[in-house]
């Protein structure tokens, strides 16, 4: 629209006069009246709207003109429906236009612009804001005020100005309602939160990024979004909306009986901001189900023998315990006890004990008899005793590993079948905090995130795998000490000399292909390079391919040194997550003799006399009765202990002078969580989610977060060749 300076009086009638005149084929249109896109929102509707219309960009710009300036806009949109606004800010202002010339997606054309203030004089203070938007309907006026993109200009020359942001930007316009539960439902059982959630500013997309639901204050869970909404999209006027569903669902027998209140949260892609609404309900289930909330178990030194001392914590008419030698399922104690509410008394559920035995404990809480058979298939803890009054347990059926014995010397060779490539670990404790050393070249060192084999030893422990399979009598440890400063950058041709003389030659595939990958396999385990940018951020790391033919990376084996058990894993893990594959390395050596092999029984372990009793532990001094501490420091570690193409397992140690860890709390990128668990060394978390870990003992202390990243490994630079380098020379 135009501003005249001469004829003020009239400036209202003038604009839109002169407006027309000067665009006749552009036809003007006022809407006063509601439209679609500011009416009701109508029923939900089940037909699938693909999210076609999207604004690219708007562009201002300054031009002179007849002695004075005039502002300029243009729009590029694949909508059918333009429409713009500009007001002198305090003084005057226009209607909302409404356009549908288009060209090449931009409106009016690609060449041309729309006149949006007309004969302005520079330096004058005044302040023209120009609004724009293009959707697939026409909105109201109240829609398009709020939800236009906007800027500010002012005209600093003849024909120059500035706008402040540039350009029009989007402005954030959420709006969301929740519809189930409705206002004032009763409801029971497993009830679904559903409604919808968008941002009415969005140039691309229903512009919101997550939606978190709480129920009585408490986090329930992020809810799933996206979903089809062809009702919101015609409320809105876009198809871009369409996808602003959201639903969750959770278990209303976990929340007492009476009112209830629900809040969704969700968040702006355009502000970064929450927003919150609530809806009150109501809750009437029958009697509370029972729910077995924990199991606490914990070994003390009773006559120089280990006594398990067994709690169940829950709600219902009973509680259940039995505890059995997990290596022959002989029952120690079996006992059913009277209405709980909270957590019963200790029990001494085993004694006499021994270092080396294993044990398993069933638990449950219930409001009627169940069968045997049920019982046995619910809270299930397997322990094993590492030493008088040490046990370490894990819920489920596979018994936690062993302790690591205290290294005396230098760690042994690993034990390895016939022809298998080994296996190591850069997180194994026996070498994670080893130096990984730098300085073979001055001008390009490693980072100083890179001193450790933990941190950045994935190339040194591929090869160390690779040379141990050529019979080289050596580990990560003893590789890195003999490479020096040449492991750092790593340096391949010095690897080969640290071998024994087992390694003779080496052969380097620059490019990534299968065909390549396949015929190196032929001769022996490859070192492949892989990278990943993500967020700005280059990640590299190193594997060893065992084996594979074809070209379809699940078909490979591969032995990752980034896990404590990336045994035998698929090269497809790294390729459906989207790392390039890049150059890779073959040692030559003479491949070990595959001898014929016998089946080999398993070593057996006795079992020494272990006892079980129902009797209430009444206290006393216990050697591993801990000393409550006020303040006390609580550390603890996370790794990953296996993967696969849908979850992790984290393998968590904590401790703490101020007691033992009794509570820990994991929030992950799709999970979100506030509440504090029991402990427990493993955790099966889903592939790709970062996980962030807190640990608490007994006495409150709590630890600093931990976060791991499952699928990114540190910066680690690239190996490097050890040639000279000839450049070409020119002559004139």
């Amino acid at each position: 629209m135009h501003r005249l300076t001469t004829y003020r009086p009239v400036i209202g009638f003038l604009m839109v006069l002169f407006c027309l005149a000067l665009l006749p084929p552009l036809y003007a249109q006022s809407l006063a009246d509601a439209l679609p896109g500011d009416g009701d929102i109508g029923t939900e509707g089940s037909t699938p709207i693909t999210i076609a219309s999207t604004v690219t960009g708007m562009q201002v710009g300054f031009a002179r003109e007849y002695g004075k300036t005039t502002i300029w806009l243009r729009i590029c949109a694949d909508s059918p429906n333009f429409q713009m606004r500009s007001e002198n800010v305090g003084r005057w202002q226009t209607e909302v236009f409404h356009r549908t010339v288009t060209s090449g997606g931009c409106s009016p054309s690609t060449g041309s612009w729309w006149r949006m203030v007309y004969n302005a004089n520079p330096n004058t203070g005044e302040i023209f804001r120009i609004y724009a938007t293009a959707n697939d309907t026409v909105l109201s006026e109240r829609s398009f005020m709020a939800r236009a993109a906007r800027t500010d200009c002012r005209v600093t020359g003849y024909g120059v100005g500035v706008c402040t942001p540039a350009s029009p930007t989007p402005v954030s316009a959420p709006e969301m309602a929740i519809e189930e539960p409705a206002g004032g439902q009763t409801v029971s059982g497993m009830v679904t939160v559903r409604g919808w959630a968008a941002d009415g500013g969005s140039w691309n997309g229903p512009g919101v990024t997550d939606v978190h639901v709480r129920v009585n204050g408490r986090f329930i869970g992020a809810a799933t979004y996206g979903e089809s909404r062809p009702n919101v999209a015609n409320y809105l006027g876009d198809s871009r909306y369409a996808a602003s569903g959201y639903r969750i669902t959770f278990d209303s027998r976990a929340f007492p009986n009476g009112a209830a209140t629900v809040q969704v949260s969700y968040r702006s892609a355009i502000s970064g901001v929450w927003h919150s609404r609530e809806q009150q309900f109501n809750i009437a289930n029958g009697p509370p189900a029972a729910v077995h909330t924990n199991t606490g178990l914990r070994a003390i030194i009773e006559n120089g023998k280990t006594t398990v001392l067994l709690k169940v914590c829950g709600q219902g008419n009973n509680y259940r315990f039995r505890s059995t030698i997990a290596s022959t399922g002989r029952v120690l104690f079996d006992g059913v006890y009277s209405a709980i509410n909270g957590c019963s008394p200790e029990y001494k559920a085993v004694i006499n004990a021994s270092p080396g035995e294993t044990l398993r404990f069933y638990t449950t809480v219930m409001n009627g008899a169940i069968s045997d058979q049920e019982f046995l298939q619910r809270r299930r803890d397997s322990c094993r005793i590492d030493a008088a009054g040490v046990m370490r347990c894990l819920v489920g059926d596979t018994l936690p590993p062993p302790l690591p014995a205290e290294p005396t010397g230098p760690p042994p060779p690993p034990k390895i079948k016939p022809c298998e490539v080994p296996f190591f670990s850069q997180i194994d404790p026996q070498w994670k905090n080893d130096p990984l050393r730098t300085g073979h070249d001055p001008r390009n060192p490693c980072s100083p995130k890179c001193g450790t084999i933990g941190a950045c030893g994935c190339t040194l422990v591929s090869t160390a795998m690779v040379l141990r399979y050529y019979g080289a009598d050596t580990d990560p440890r003893r590789l890195s000490e003999c490479m020096g400063n040449r492991a750092c950058l790593f340096v391949w041709d010095a690897a080969r000399s640290c071998s024994g003389g087992k390694v003779t030659g080496r052969q380097g595939y620059w490019g990534f292909s299968y065909p390549k990958l396949e015929q190196a396999l032929k001769d022996g385990p490859v070192v492949l390079g892989m990278s990943k940018t993500e967020k700005g951020q280059t990640y590299t790391h190193f594997v060893v391919v065992v084996s594979g033919s074809g070209d379809d990376p699940n078909d490979y084996v591969i032995n990752d040194p980034g896990f404590r058990e990336g045994a035998k894993m698929r090269l497809s893990y790294y390729t459906s997550r989207r790392w390039s594959l890049g150059d890779f390395h073959r040692y030559v050596g003479t491949r070990p003799t595959c001898p014929a092999t016998t089946a080999v029984p398993e070593p057996t372990t006795a079992v020494s006399e272990v006892s079980g009793s129902g009797e209430i532990y009444t206290g006393g001094t216990p050697a591993t009765t801990p000393h409550a501490f006020l303040s006390a420091t609580v550390t603890g570690s996370a790794a990953v202990l296996t993967m696969d193409e849908r979850t992790y397992t984290l393998e968590l140690v904590a401790q703490s002078d101020g007691g033992p860890i009794t509570e820990m709390r994991l929030s992950s990128d799709t999970k979100p969580n506030m509440d504090w668990q029991p402990f427990t060394p493993y955790v099966v978390m889903e592939a790709g989610d970062s996980v962030t870990v807190e640990f608490k003992d007994a006495s409150g202390n709590v630890s600093a977060p931990i976060t791991v990243n499952p699928h990114m490994f540190q910066v680690e630079p690239l190996a490097i060749e050890d040639y000279p380098v000839y450049l070409p020379m020119i002559r004139r």
